[in-house]
């Protein structure tokens, strides 16, 4: 039995000589209608799926940041104090933190409840060192910063670079939790995720 050189299901056709030419657009199959909807129903099926896992990576992302933000500060604020001899105040409340200095810890010791000092400035930006969960940066989008450093909101660095007390930083959102923690006496700051 001899075949046609114009089989329609084959992409590629032979004819005399034994050359091959390229299909016709008639001989081409494509997809039907039904074809594309299945496919688009099941990628906006994975998609609708993958949605929730997307944003809590995103979340994870952005605390991971912020942790990131406010363990370089508390270095920041360590090195400071060795590298200009003064006393470093990092104060945090409820919104955010800032980084200021005072004259003496004796200072800090009469009026513990009203601690401010004078706020340090970025010498790159000229602006007041402070950052906040409702202004742009690296907090924002977070939903709750608390500090606690033995029943306090701040934490004193002395010209040593060493904290006053040692204490925990917690980062919260979408539901994670980042803990940073400030040693007592080395001032080591370790991360820890939920």
């Amino acid at each position: 039995m001899a075949r046609s050189s114009q089989t329609p299901c084959r992409l590629w056709s032979s004819r005399r000589g034994g050359s091959r030419t390229a299909p016709t657009f008639m001989q081409m199959r494509a997809f039907t209608l039904i074809e594309i909807v299945v496919v688009i129903l099941l990628v906006s099926i994975i998609a609708v799926s993958a949605a929730p896992s997307i944003t809590q990576a995103m979340s994870d992302i952005g605390l991971a940041s912020a942790a990131r933000a406010v363990l370089v500060h508390i270095r920041y604020a360590q090195s400071v104090a060795v590298a200009e001899n003064k006393i470093i105040l990092l104060l945090f409340d409820d919104s955010g933190y800032y980084l200021s200095e005072i004259d003496s810890m004796g200072d800090v010791a009469r009026n513990e409840s009203q601690v401010v000092g004078t706020l340090l400035v970025n010498p790159i930006t000229h602006r007041p060192m402070q950052l906040s969960i409702n202004a742009p940066g690296p907090l924002q989008g977070m939903d709750a910063i608390n500090a606690d450093f033995g029943g306090r909101k701040w934490i004193a660095f002395d010209t040593m670079g060493s904290p006053d007390r040692g204490g925990t930083v917690d980062l919260t959102s979408g539901g994670s939790t980042r803990r940073l923690t400030v040693a007592a006496g080395s001032g080591r700051v370790t991360v820890n995720g939920d």
